[in-house]
């Protein structure tokens, strides 16, 4: 079985995804997780600049 899944605002995410691969920015990663809970919508929880933070963004209920 299969879920398909889209982000509430994908806007956001694309401008998030741009920002990681620009150069020109310190972002290195980008967290996405289920918008309140709901396998099917999807939503940027953080884009950050160093990689030792992306543990405590994570919720290991949410992890696949």
């Amino acid at each position: 079985m299969s879920t398909s899944a889209q982000f509430e605002n994908s806007e956001e995410f694309q401008e998030a995804l741009g920002s990681v691969r620009n150069d020109n920015t310190e972002n290195v990663y980008v967290t996405v997780g289920h918008l309140e809970n709901d396998p099917t919508r999807l939503t940027v929880v953080k884009i950050g600049q160093d990689l030792e933070d992306i543990a405590e963004n994570l919720d290991s209920s949410q992890v696949g």
